[in-house]
């Protein structure tokens, strides 16, 4: 219902204005709170290693020595630590659902999450990765749901990129610098940048930024 009513592509600044205006009607869209997932189909880590996504630990550093073309990743042993840690919370879940619905109800865990690869709960997975050897050119940064750009800080002028009042991006192509750009922060210009659902629309920009 998001997508039809047109939230979804609504400008952040039409949106805000609904709340000046009508402020039930601005509480019914529930923003920022936009749905992550589908209606029938969650995603896991495990399901993202099914499809190729190779899974590490924590970002640790990352290491550039000057005059050399290489850039290292170092990543902490703590892949099995996060992923028992997650699977856990779900199971919290999962056994709460169960526990007030109708046991006459046959709901087994989506298949997401039901079949979990023990290695991946034991195993370190790569500890050091080189974007040399892997060929990698492009980064994606993912932030999580608590975000923290000090590692940005060094880039001269960045402020210019972030929303004065909450410090989040407010802009997908960065206005200092060449070759960076933000995805997933409702800051950015629509619902639909925080959301799955349509954020593909985001991606394109990214994309034709990095073709030119």
């Amino acid at each position: 219902w998001l997508e039809e009513m047109g939230i979804l592509t609504m400008p952040r600044s039409a949106v805000e204005a609904i709340k000046e205006t009508d402020p039930k009607k601005y509480e019914s869209l529930r923003y920022p709170k936009a749905p992550v997932h589908g209606q029938t189909a969650d995603v896991s880590p495990f399901s993202l290693h099914r499809r190729g996504v190779e899974l590490m630990g924590h970002l640790d550093s990352v290491v550039h020595n000057e005059g050399d073309d290489d850039v290292t990743f170092v990543f902490k042993d703590d892949r099995a630590e996060n992923l028992q840690c997650c699977y856990n919370g779900f199971l919290g879940i999962s056994n709460a659902i169960k526990k007030h619905a109708n046991s006459s109800l046959d709901s087994p865990n989506p298949p997401e999450w039901s079949n979990v690869e023990p290695e991946l709960l034991k195993e370190s997975g790569r500890l050091v990765l080189s974007a040399k050897d892997e060929n990698i050119t492009n980064v994606i940064f993912c932030t999580g749901w608590s975000h923290d750009f000090a590692f940005l800080r060094g880039i001269k002028g960045i402020e210019g990129d972030l929303d004065k009042k909450i410090q989040a991006p407010d802009v997908i192509t960065s206005r200092v610098t060449k070759g960076l750009f933000y995805c997933g922060f409702p800051t950015i210009g629509t619902l639909q940048s925080l959301n799955i659902v349509k954020f593909n629309l985001d991606a394109k920009v990214i994309v034709d930024g990095l073709r030119k």
